[in-house]
């Protein structure tokens, strides 16, 4: 590790040269910059998750249906330009990879019904339980 030595004065004396308008700009560009780099990472490592069966999701003949995890990856800097967030919670599906579900089962059968959206026979038609 190199001994490397960082003068800040310059730079807050560059910032208070600033009118209000234009420091904050350069304060928010600098806060967007660095949320980016967070986003860029999460998003990175949110490609390489898989489930029990290999790719997160999957439709059929190895298409991918739906939207990718890493598209719920938001951030938002704030208008004063004192804060910055990034969080994984813009998309709803992170929440629960993030905080796990329960074992879910169906009732001891099979879920054998289908439904007719037109025709006379309009409504719920149940086959009989094998």
């Amino acid at each position: 590790m190199s001994n490397v030595q960082v003068d800040t004065t310059k730079v807050l004396v560059m910032f208070s040269e600033f009118d209000e308008k234009h420091r904050r700009l350069v304060f928010r560009s600098g806060l967007g910059e660095a949320s980016r780099i967070l986003v860029r990472e999460t998003r990175k490592q949110l490609r390489g998750v898989r489930t029990k069966r290999g790719a997160l999701r999957s439709g059929s003949k190895g298409r991918t249906t739906g939207k990718t995890m890493e598209s719920g990856v938001k951030y938002k800097v704030a208008k004063n330009a004192k804060e910055a967030k990034v969080h994984i919670m813009g998309d709803f599906r992170l929440k629960f990879f993030e905080l796990g579900t329960k074992d879910r089962t169906t009732k001891g059968h099979r879920v054998t019904g289908k439904y007719w959206s037109r025709g006379e026979g309009r409504g719920r038609i149940y086959k009989i339980r094998t």
